[in-house]
């Protein structure tokens, strides 16, 4: 993530209609696809030398003021609808 990586999955809390819906997956693109560069809002960085692990990107990330479209939550049976309401679908126990 700290060099190469174009997207990352993230959890965070997805707040809509001042209603906090609690810690949700989303898939963020983080770096621009023509150039690579960094998006605005974002902070990624490469946490430096692993002892052994060298060729792993590890890294770190930060956001400031980023908003996550709707479309991009990783939720089978959760969904936010265009109002900004949460809409269950499917059994709940099948959240828990």
């Amino acid at each position: 993530m700290g060099i190469m990586a174009n997207h990352a999955m993230v959890f965070a809390r997805a707040i809509t209609n001042d209603t906090d819906h609690g810690v949700q997956p989303f898939l963020v693109q983080i770096r621009s696809l023509e150039d690579h560069h960094i998006l605005p809002g974002v902070d990624v960085g490469d946490i430096g030398n692993k002892m052994g692990y060298s060729t792993i990107d590890n890294g770190y990330l930060s956001f400031n003021k980023v908003r996550i479209p709707r479309k991009n939550m990783m939720q089978r049976f959760l969904h936010i609808k265009k109002g900004g309401d949460l809409e269950l679908r499917g059994d709940p126990r099948l959240i828990y």
